[in-house]
């Protein structure tokens, strides 16, 4: 994503489908989806070009650039894709993991489409499915939370 011209903006949505394809225990499948995210953090805090500069569009560049990255909360797990218990509870653990350790530089998506507006809520609004499946009314919610957060400027990477 980095190699294409003029990247200013970056959204991080993953740990879906790590999750829904973990088999483990709650902890050790959200274990490995935050530690993965954390290794993404690194990447993205040191990116450079293989010559070792650091660079967008062509200029060098510092680590306080304009790129700003935004990581997604994980929504809640719909009929048509259902979690295990244990799946559930490592969604809401990784969701907990990014509002403790990523305060000012996520996107909560999954508030923006669960049943309380929490990060945590098990459950997808009944407006926001079609027979199960996420709806167009998901995706707008989804866009508007993006939008509203992207438009509060509060973030960009690195965090301070």
């Amino acid at each position: 994503m980095l190699v294409q011209g003029n990247v200013r903006t970056v959204l991080v949505s993953t740990g879906a489908a790590d999750l829904l394809n973990c088999t483990g225990s709650a902890d050790s499948c959200a274990t490995d989806v935050e530690e993965r995210l954390a290794s993404l953090d690194t990447r993205l805090g040191s990116y450079s070009t293989d010559d070792g500069q650091i660079y967008i569009n062509q200029q060098p560049i510092t680590q306080n650039s304009n790129i700003t990255v935004y990581l997604a909360t994980i929504p809640p797990f719909t009929a048509a894709h259902p979690g295990t218990a244990a799946q559930e509870a490592a969604r809401e653990q990784v969701n907990n993991y990014l509002l403790d350790n990523c305060p000012g530089w996520f996107v909560d998506l999954a508030a923006a489409v669960s049943t309380d507006g929490t990060a945590t809520s098990s459950t997808v609004k009944a407006a926001d499915l079609s027979d199960g499946n996420p709806s167009d009314a998901y995706y707008t919610d989804l866009a508007g939370a993006y939008v509203n957060d992207a438009d509060s400027g509060a973030f960009n990477y690195p965090p301070n």
